[in-house]
């Protein structure tokens, strides 16, 4: 089966996907709609993953006010890979641009976006933004545009924050859905779409560094730190081998390592993990068991077998 969204009918799709944050959700929103309500060029997609505080109804009556605001409402939470993934399918436009439900578009720079894009027709663009601490606002990234042709140029140089999601706009294209569906439960939809889309391909990938968005650091993360960058980020990667050369990814290796090492991880959580280290081109990475038994399994199936 292909997973693919009907007709291109806008520029650019807004893809927000949200559980049980509907006041959150409704500022978000709103501010989007000051700008684009009723555009003929930019939609507004929004998948509910089965919230009970009340976001059904708000979406239904934010559709009758809209002419492009595109709704899926689920009776229950699928994860959110499937519900982020549903966002993507659902997208009218020729771009997609995911947004969670509590960051705040800056819609000035969105109209600067959507210019760059038209521009530069770029595959892939990875903004800046801001991040809102209540006491004070710091950018996220670096503060040079920068232009690559290959994917994991991008990767390198943004490092680890390219997994924050309201970060992405890219170029659509079809997916095939059994491709994705091994990704489904590792928090990681939006880099699988990535590598699936766009690793080992040339093309126009943008670092733009003026912020997109106004991050908020009041939903605290319930994930673990170690279980979700050393473990199932690290796992995409290994799940692709043979596909993306992982070498020219040492640099977003390194981020993504560094992160871990930054993050109050303790000795009894890695012990409890299984974690061991590996050494990758002089870079060392933590990797569970269940990530070695994955690589091994894929080269007896790859190189062995022959399959």
């Amino acid at each position: 089966m292909i997973l693919e969204g009907t007709v291109e009918n806008y520029f650019i799709s807004i893809c927000i996907p949200t559980y049980n944050r509907i006041e959150d959700l409704k500022q978000t929103v709103e501010k989007i709609c000051s700008s684009y309500g009723n555009s003929k060029e930019v939609e507004i997609v929004i998948c509910d993953n089965g919230s009970i505080d009340g976001t059904d109804l708000y979406l239904i009556e934010l559709k009758e006010r809209y002419s492009n605001v595109s709704i899926a409402i689920k009776k229950e939470n699928m994860g959110f890979d499937k519900n982020f993934l549903d966002c993507y399918v659902l997208a009218q436009g020729k771009y997609v641009h995911f947004l969670g439900d509590d960051d705040k578009l800056i819609n000035i720079e969105f109209e600067n976006l959507i210019r760059n894009i038209r521009d530069t027709n770029a595959d892939v663009i990875i903004s800046n933004y801001t991040i809102d601490c209540t006491k004070t606002h710091y950018n996220a990234l670096k503060n040079n545009d920068t232009n690559f042709n290959k994917l994991e140029d991008l990767f390198s140089y943004v490092g680890h924050w390219i997994t924050f999601i309201s970060a992405i706009t890219l170029k659509k294209r079809i997916i095939k859905e059994e491709r994705l569906n091994e990704y489904d439960g590792l928090g990681f939809m939006h880099i699988a779409i990535l590598l699936e889309l766009f690793a080992n391909h040339e093309g126009i990938f943008i670092y733009n560094s003026i912020p997109l968005v106004v991050a908020t650091d009041k939903n605290k993360p319930s994930y673990s730190v170690l279980e979700l960058f050393g473990n199932n980020l690290m796992k995409i990667f290994y799940m692709k081998m043979g596909e993306v050369n992982h070498n020219h990814f040492i640099g977003f290796f390194r981020s993504i390592y560094k992160f871990i090492m930054t993050s109050n991880i303790n000795l009894i959580q890695l012990f409890n993990k299984k974690i061991i280290i590996y050494k990758v081109s002089g870079l060392k990475l933590f990797l569970s068991l269940d990530i070695i038994i994955t690589i091994g399994k894929l080269f007896i199936k790859k190189i062995i077998l022959g399959k």
